[in-house]
């Protein structure tokens, strides 16, 4: 068991090193965090009544101007663009399509104190610039999509209208998430008549899928995935 130990923190330490070196710089008080894996709620959608989304904060600080909450992520960064501008517009194309909503949820619980909330990314090959990703409650543009993407899930989860995500909005693609998928080998993923079935539902309303489900609500959650910010 020791000798795994000691495998498992050499396979953890190059995603800790770069944090350690840019959140925790020299002179920052560990007092400041309030505790870690500690959970929150917030209202899904006015319009859904007192349905709340519950998550769980990898880490919450509490700084001077209130509660920074932070979401760890092994992955790749949101975005490796150079500049702020385009990260940002990133961002919102992200949320827009119903990625990453925990970090807008994470400034919008009803606390005492305003809160933050943050990404970061970890990694010894990620670029500084693209670590650390922050919303706080005054961006109402991300604020909106967020709202607009919970509303949309939220609604075909009240009607039923689900569906499993055979190939991605362009009906070409499979989705990314059934290369992860555990259970993918129950699934009729890769099926290509149930493939089409699916495309037919969404598109006009053909198929063999259950014909009682709420299209609009369906439509709605199957393109969310393609939609991207509008350009001035």
């Amino acid at each position: 068991m020791e000798g795994l130990a000691r495998g498992l923190a050499r396979l953890a330490l190059p995603y800790l090193e770069g944090p350690h070196q840019n959140d925790w710089p020299e002179g920052f008080s560990r007092n400041a965090i309030a505790g870690v894996e500690i959970p929150g709620q917030v209202v899904a959608d006015p319009l859904y009544g007192d349905a709340a989304l519950e998550f769980l904060a990898d880490r919450v600080d509490r700084l001077d101007d209130g509660l920074l909450r932070t979401d760890y992520k092994t992955g790749k960064p949101l975005s490796q663009a150079k500049q702020e501008k385009t990260r940002r517009r990133h961002l919102l194309n992200a949320v827009l399509q119903g990625r990453y909503l925990q970090i807008v949820a994470y400034c919008l619980t009803e606390d005492s104190l305003p809160a933050t909330g943050r990404l970061l990314f970890l990694g010894d090959k990620v670029e500084d610039e693209h670590r650390s990703v922050q919303v706080s409650a005054d961006e109402t543009e991300l604020i909106e999509a967020y709202r607009e993407s919970v509303a949309a899930a939220a609604e075909a989860l009240r009607t039923g209208a689900l569906f499993p995500r055979l190939t991605g909005p362009d009906g070409r693609k499979e989705s990314d998430a059934c290369a992860r998928c555990g259970v993918s080998e129950a699934c009729v993923r890769g099926d290509s008549g149930a493939r089409q079935d699916l495309l037919g539902l969404v598109e006009d309303g053909r198929g063999d899928w259950a014909p009682s489900l709420d299209r609009n609500a369906l439509s709605t959650l199957w393109h969310l995935a393609s939609r991207k910010e509008a350009k001035a």
